[in-house]
C-alpha cells in the first residue's frame, strides 16, 4: 500500500468520524494477539522436540562402529532408529528379505 493510498483511507475514514489513530491502534491490537498466538505455538513446538533416541542409545551406536565391518547391511525394524544407524555408523540400511542372506 502506497502512502498516498493510505492517506486517502485516512481522509476516508476521518469523513466517517473515525479517527484514523483508532482504527490503527485497533489493528496493532488484533496483530499483537495474532503474533502472540504464534509464538506461543512456536515455544510450545520447540519445547516438545527431542531426539528419537537416547544419549545412552547414541553412545552404544557409537561404541559399534569399530565393530561393524564396512560392507555390511544393517536390519532395524524402527526407522527413525535406522536413521541414528546410517547417520553415525555410516553403514548402509536394510529390509529384512531373503536377499539379506544370499
Amino acid at each position: 500500500m502506497r502512502f498516498s493510498q493510505l492517506k486517502v483511507t485516512a481522509q476516508a475514514l476521518q469523513k466517517n468520524g473515525i479517527e484514523f489513530s483508532l482504527v490503527f491502534s485497533v489493528f496493532l491490537l488484533g496483530f499483537s494477539f495474532y503474533s502472540l498466538f504464534f509464538v506461543v505455538q512456536s515455544v510450545s513446538v520447540a519445547t516438545s522436540i527431542h531426539p528419537t533416541i537416547s544419549n545412552a542409545g547414541y553412545l552404544d551406536l557409537v561404541d559399534m562402529k569399530n565393530q561393524i565391518p564396512s560392507d555390511s547391511i544393517i536390519v532395524v525394524f524402527d526407522h527413525s532408529v535406522g536413521y541414528w544407524v546410517r547417520y553415525v555408523d555410516d553403514v548402509d540400511i536394510g529390509q529384512l528379505s531373503p536377499d539379506v542372506w544370499q
